[in-house]
């Protein structure tokens, strides 16, 4: 049995608190954008080198998205993903701006990580939900600040934290957002596995998210756009230490741990994003939520570990339960 570092998949850029600036419908928004910034995104093309990803083509050959693949505005994962965008604040009680992923699971409702989300004591789900906005593009970046996209910048009109979450042992590690409205075309609810489907050692499992491509310290010129990857379920006797609980990847677990190599990953800003399994029908279901990542250099900041998902199964019936009839 081993102990490892948690490390968390949030990622605080000059690029969120752009987007925050942009979110604020204001015509000035654009000024305070750097000019380096509207040099670099003129002219962009909105998912410019994407391509559909599984549940629409097959010969999948990437492993991660540290060095995965862009996917194409439309695709089966892209339909179903979304850029959340958060306020929080820090140990100090200064507010920072975080970025996350979520899946859209009802046409007005999403699910994410709940450390996605602001967790100051004391605010009402309204409130809440006011900290975070949501962007619907797979290029966000191109979207506000290359092609003045007001219209993916979407509002939350309430926000939800699984009662349980615990910011110690990362149980729990579940929020939904409500929507102000529909969420527009082309998206749509993802599957998600409800009961208790089955996932076991070795099996293949597909990961999508906004966050990074390199590694923590490492320039990163190109985060921010939607990617997903291809990891393994770790072996069933592989069990690790968090805190005082033991957790593994066995059908009875609420974590659901992914196997990750030395050239690819998840990483901060992938957070709240899905990891997925590809059924009999050739659809793709939701079987887990991002939430952090083993560290197994203790003291070291990186992302080169083991990915490990709430199971989304062992949350059905508090997913149920808030979804207002919305998830049967």
């Amino acid at each position: 049995m081993k102990t490892f570092r948690v490390l968390l998949m949030t990622t605080s850029l000059i690029a969120s608190s752009l987007l925050m600036s942009a979110c604020s419908s204001s015509s000035d928004a654009s000024k305070s954008i750097d000019e380096d910034m509207q040099q670099r995104y003129a002219g962009c093309q909105i998912g410019a080198g994407g391509e559909d990803g599984p549940g629409q083509i097959s010969g999948l050959q990437a492993q991660g998205i540290i060095n995965g693949t862009l996917l194409r505005e439309g695709s089966a994962i892209a339909r179903s993903t979304v850029m959340l965008v958060s306020k929080s604040p820090d140990t100090s009680g200064v507010e920072s701006t975080s970025t996350c992923t979520g899946v859209v699971i009802a046409p007005d409702l999403i699910l994410t990580a709940a450390h996605c989300v602001n967790l100051a004591q004391g605010l009402s789900p309204q409130e809440r939900g006011a900290k975070t906005k949501v962007l619907a593009s797979v290029d966000p970046l191109c979207a506000v600040i290359g092609h003045k996209r007001q219209d993916i910048l979407l509002d939350v009109r309430a926000t939800i934290v699984h009662p349980r979450y615990s910011n110690y042992t990362k149980e729990n590690d579940f929020a939904l957002l409500y929507m102000n409205a529909n969420m527009p075309a082309p998206y749509v609810p993802a599957r998600l596995a409800l009961s208790n489907q089955t996932v076991t050692a070795n099996d293949t499992v597909y990961i999508a998210g906004y966050g990074r491509t390199t590694d923590v310290g490492q320039t990163d010129p190109d985060e921010n756009r939607l990617r997903y990857g291809r990891l393994r379920v770790i072996d069933g006797d592989e069990t690790y230490n968090l805190r005082g609980q033991t957790i593994n990847s066995a059908a009875s677990s609420r974590f659901l741990i992914l196997r990750n190599d030395e050239t690819s990953s998840g990483c901060h800003g992938d957070s709240g994003g899905p990891a997925m399994v590809i059924g009999r029908d050739g659809r793709l279901s939701v079987v887990g939520i991002a939430s952090f990542v083993y560290n197994k250099n203790y003291g070291a900041f990186n992302c080169r570990s083991r990915l490990t998902y709430g199971r989304v199964s062992a949350h059905a019936d508090w997913i149920r339960q808030n979804s207002n009839g919305r998830i049967r």
